[in-house]
């Protein structure tokens, strides 16, 4: 089994492949497939199997390899586990299927063959995707032209009817997800159908995932409305990353005050919790996906980079004072006078520092590090 957790992994692929002349099986990386993760557990066999494609040749006889089968590999941040899924064409021709969960504790859980989105559901403890929710309810509001409503993760509740239902049963609706949302705390909602208005790429939204639903939901024949919880995304987030403080002003609300802080020491970064919302509505991503994809990567990653420059510059610079100004400019002052020196921006920039250290040092901040001394 192949272990890959961490915040910025999300996936690994490997192939199986066999040696015409000695028979020799060997197995070899071919790197991510992000995507496959996000989508309806029905397509999952097909995606990979696209990927068995022509490997190199036997390093033991230098004969023609012939691709027998894959090690597909995702971390879920939703149970904290992989998922392991093995396909491998056996000698008659069949295809054997094993998936298997392993924890972080290394834990080996096989699940055996899954062939199914509940079942899948009921083995590893999540549904496959949130993704998939939606063209399961989608499908079954099509087949019964009936409003369907599911909870998908406690404070994310997604709905899908047809249009052609009368305004009694529309306002029927209205009152059970209001009604639903006042008892659960949801307080952020949206139609998938509104993304262009939310400048969600087409490539992330629902027409890229939905697939025979979204040709409906752009002509207007159904409607999906997602519904989601800022206090349980906040709290999701709050536990995955503590090692950072979340800071809300007072009268904070997820539309009409939605901005935060995100804190480590002295650096912080301001964000949007409505963008983490909507990221998490049309993208159709749990909550633990947006943390660990969005607000990881455009926040947490970037404190990390300046926290680790400041590390950098504190020894090079011990003869003035290190300041830091709104979360992220560093101020150089004079120790005896206090006399502001230098400053510099290092979100800006922080990311360029791990490369050639003294060049960086040179070009953006002005200082020769042989010389020790501002040029």
């Amino acid at each position: 089994m192949f272990q890959q957790f961490g915040i910025r992994t999300w996936d690994s692929l490997f192939t199986i492949s066999r040696c015409t002349s000695c028979g020799r099986e060997s197995v070899a990386g071919i790197g991510s497939v992000v995507g496959i993760e996000f989508g309806r557990f029905d397509r999952l066999e097909s995606q990979l199997l696209k990927m068995l494609n022509p490997t190199s040749p036997c390093k033991k006889c230098q004969g023609q390899t012939h691709p027998i089968g894959l090690l597909y590999c995702t971390y879920y941040p939703e149970t904290k586990a992989d998922l392991q899924v093995l396909l491998k064409r056996e000698s008659d021709g069949s295809l054997m299927r094993e998936f298997a969960k392993v924890t972080l504790d290394g834990k080996i859980s096989m699940l055996g063959a899954i062939t199914s989105d509940q079942e899948f559901g009921g083995k590893f403890g999540v549904p496959f995707s949130i993704r998939g929710e939606w063209a399961k309810i989608a499908r079954e509001s099509s087949r019964t032209q009936t409003p369907q409503f599911l909870l998908v993760q406690d404070g994310y509740m997604i709905s899908f009817w047809p249009s052609s239902i009368s305004q009694q049963e529309l306002e029927s609706v209205r009152k059970s997800i209001d009604n639903f949302a006042q008892k659960n705390g949801l307080d952020f909602g949206d139609y998938l159908s509104n993304g262009p208005k939310r400048n969600v790429e087409v490539k992330e939204s629902f027409e890229a995932w939905l697939d025979d639903f979204a040709d409906q939901l752009r002509k207007g024949e159904f409607q999906a409305f997602g519904l989601v919880s800022s206090t349980s995304f906040i709290n999701h987030a709050k536990r995955e990353f503590s090692g950072y403080s979340l800071e809300f002003p007072q009268g904070f609300h997820p539309i009409k005050a939605p901005m935060f802080r995100c804190r480590r020491g002295d650096f912080y970064l301001e964000a949007s919790v409505a963008s983490y919302l909507v990221t998490a509505i049309h993208r159709g991503l749990s909550f633990a996906r947006v943390g660990r994809g969005f607000l990881a990567t455009a926040l947490l990653d970037r404190i990390d980079l300046m926290v680790e420059l400041f590390e950098k510059l504190r020894p090079i610079f011990q003869d003035y004072k290190l300041i830091v100004e709104g979360g992220r400019v560093l101020v150089l002052q004079e120790k005896s006078s206090d006399e502001r020196m230098k400053s510099w921006d290092l979100y800006e920039f922080a990311d360029e520092s791990t490369a050639d250290f003294p060049r960086f040092l040179r070009e953006k901040m002005g200082y020769d590090l042989i010389a020790k001394k501002f040029v």
